[in-house]
């Protein structure tokens, strides 16, 4: 459950420059999700100041590792239409 949470988080953030808690807040996403981007167990993501973090070069290989294709193209897929503005603002269609 942890790692496919942190795979989720790879896959919203894969197509944007960086994203905060708020913003992802916006987008649905429960507070273990943010748990997870302090924690960094997998060194997936880079923390760029407090709050906001982006997709290390560990999260990009890890969405091209062949054991994880599965759950990434149905997260890929269930946040295709969400993306977040130079902004801040989150968008997405259901």
């Amino acid at each position: 459950a942890y790692r496919e949470k942190a795979l989720t988080l790879c896959c919203i953030l894969e197509h944007c420059p960086s994203a905060s808690y708020a913003q992802l807040r916006n987008l649905g996403l429960e507070e273990k999700y943010l748990t997870i981007l302090r924690s960094n167990v997998y060194h997936w993501f880079t923390r760029i100041q407090p709050g906001v973090y982006t997709l290390s070069e560990e999260g990009k290989a890890a969405l091209l590792l062949p054991e994880y294709q599965t759950v990434i193209r149905y997260y890929q897929k269930q946040y295709q239409n969400w993306y977040i503005t130079t902004e801040g603002e989150t968008h997405g269609n259901e």
